[in-house]
């Protein structure tokens, strides 16, 4: 009966700190993305969800949604990736917008 009791007490409490982890962890990359974007010339709008894996197995990336000021589409989409082990982020374009 104790057993099972510290075995479920145990059990929530790593559940608790996975859970904190990977917000804590999600915070920090929409933090890193978005100071990325700052030095992209296509006036970047915002970002939209996450998108694992994004261009690999172990990465991570979110969906940017953009404005093209310089032809005349209003909003395009994109992503940017970033390997887990490298500090660099790299941005994809929609394959389908033939305009970038």
């Amino acid at each position: 009966m104790i057993r099972t009791r510290i075995t479920l007490i145990l059990g929530a409490l790593a559940t608790i700190a996975i859970i904190a982890v990977s917000l804590t962890l999600h915070a920090l990359l929409a933090t890193s993305a978005e100071s990325y974007l700052k030095t992209v010339a296509d006036n970047t709008i915002s970002l939209r969800g996450t998108r694992i894996p994004c261009m690999g197995y172990f990465d991570v990336g979110f969906i940017v949604f953009y404005r093209r000021p310089r032809v005349n589409v209003p909003f395009a989409a994109g992503r940017i990736c970033r390997p887990i082990m490298s500090p660099d982020w790299v941005f994809y374009p929609d394959p389908n917008d033939a305009t970038r």
